[in-house]
């Protein structure tokens, strides 16, 4: 175990207090978005822009952390939404499956399987395995490595 000084137990109390003071302020700011940035003081939802971008997995990510570490349910909610939103994409509810690409671990590592190893949300774990199982199945055996990027297909399968 590491020894913390109280000087050190102090000022990580302090930066924990603080976290926690402006990630509650930010949750109620923020609704149901997914936010990415925020413009004049009120934040976007890259969710609407591109529900397949690549840090759309992080919101829900956090609100997982803040949840562990307070027990304040507001955290626990906006996860659980977040990740249900990020179902359009997993589960190609757009008519396409375009947005799985090499970073699904980014969308549904901190989200969905978080959501299981906290919970135990079956439903969470299908989630997880889904999206590992694509991320697996980007493996080119032959070279060894993850081919990334998304390739576009066509109606006419082109």
């Amino acid at each position: 175990m590491i020894e913390i000084s109280a000087q050190d137990r102090e000022w990580l109390e302090s930066v924990w207090k603080k976290i926690c003071s402006k990630m509650s302020k930010v949750v109620d700011n923020v609704g149901d978005k997914i936010p990415y940035t925020t413009i004049g003081g009120r934040f976007d939802d890259k969710f609407e822009e591109d529900p397949a971008w690549w840090t759309n997995g992080f919101w829900p990510g956090i609100m997982w952390l803040m949840y562990m570490g307070t027990k304040d349910e507001k955290y626990r909610e906006k996860a659980e939404k977040a990740e249900l939103r990020l179902d359009k994409v997993l589960f190609g509810l757009d008519g396409s499956f375009e947005g799985l690409h090499h970073d699904v671990g980014f969308m549904w590592h901190i989200s969905s399987v978080a959501n299981y190893r906290i919970t135990g949300n079956p439903q969470s774990r299908i989630r997880g395995l889904i999206a590992a199982n694509h991320l697996a199945s980007r493996f080119n055996i032959n070279g060894r490595f993850i081919t990334a990027g998304t390739a576009k297909i066509g109606k006419d399968g082109r």
